[in-house]
């Protein structure tokens, strides 16, 4: 259970689907670097984190009637000098919530806490549900990899592409439609087509 297992990847024709779960199921990180890279540089700074965790064994817990579900990445990783983690997921309750991070630094339990607003109407941050979409997905994706393709993930895998405008497998002739469909209504501007610009 405590054995990390860090990757270090020199080139391009490399198997990104197996090293990352490794890393991921260790609570590792992975370096990859281009033949075109520095690898002095990279190797420093990979024996840089490495030799200096700064907090392990992380855990986040949410009070006030907060509950979450869907979160990703869901093994949460250790975090190393340098990097940054950043957690997407869903939630149901609403209102504040104390937000409480704890892990372990050396043989010490160490917790930070914040205090944050749940809100289901702030379209401050409609950034975000796209973001989180395309982390369920390439779980979902996962999952048809590991254990086989069926209907029920594959239904939700096309749900979350259409409604997000993310590309997959099973969606690419879709979302190239839903594109033709707003092009056609004027709801699309040139900028953000895929497709080329319609003739008026």
């Amino acid at each position: 259970e405590n054995i990390r297992i860090f990757t270090f990847v020199i080139g391009n024709e490399i198997n990104t689907h197996l090293l990352d779960k490794i890393t991921e199921q260790t609570k590792a990180f992975r370096t990859y670097t281009s033949e075109n890279e520095d690898i002095e540089v990279k190797v420093s700074s990979f024996y840089d984190k490495v030799q200096s965790p700064v907090l392990t064994n992380l855990s986040l817990s949410f009070s006030g009637g907060i509950k979450t579900y869907q979160t990703y990445p869901s093994n949460m990783p250790d975090l190393f000098k340098g990097s940054s983690l950043t957690i997407f997921g869903r939630y149901s309750g609403s209102g504040s919530s104390r937000i409480t991070l704890t892990g372990r630094l050396k043989d010490e339990n160490k917790s930070f806490t914040l205090n944050a607003d749940f809100s289901n109407d702030n379209e401050e941050y409609n950034f975000i549900p796209p973001l989180w979409a395309s982390r369920r997905i390439g779980y979902l994706l996962d999952q048809i990899r590991l254990n086989g393709e069926d209907k029920e993930p594959v239904d939700e895998i096309t749900q979350l592409a259409r409604e997000h405008g993310i590309v997959t497998p099973y969606t690419s002739y879709l979302i190239m439609e839903d594109e033709e469909i707003r092009i056609r209504r004027n709801q699309l501007v040139d900028d953000f087509q895929t497709l080329p610009p319609a003739d008026r």
